[in-house]
């Protein structure tokens, strides 16, 4: 239960299912890879250094 979230789901706006399911699939991903949501384009050596 320690990684159970509630509610669930990252707040990117989302209003209709589809969109809820993406920021819910967005929050698991984190959750399994052990990431923060950041911007790709703010990470160094992604695609500036």
């Amino acid at each position: 239960l320690a990684r159970v979230f509630a509610p669930v789901g990252i707040d990117i706006g989302g209003e209709t299912p589809a969109e809820i399911a993406v920021s819910i699939t967005a929050q698991m991903l984190s959750v399994k890879y052990s990431k923060d949501g950041k911007h790709v384009r703010d990470k160094k050596g992604y695609f500036n250094s």
